[in-house]
């Protein structure tokens, strides 16, 4: 736990940024299946060894 404190200081995470992925996990909690969903297409498409 002591190295995660660490890192979150090294780079500045705060408060303030757990709240802000809070708020954007509320705001994107009911697109999560669609972008998921696009995100797995997407990645299917630029496969090595796709056919696209």
């Amino acid at each position: 736990m002591a190295e995660l404190q660490r890192l979150k200081a090294t780079v500045l995470f705060t408060d303030d940024d757990v709240e802000a992925l809070r708020l954007a996990g509320d705001v994107l909690a009911d697109q999560v299946e669609a972008v998921l969903t696009r995100r797995n297409w997407s990645s299917a498409c630029t496969r090595p060894g796709s056919s696209s």
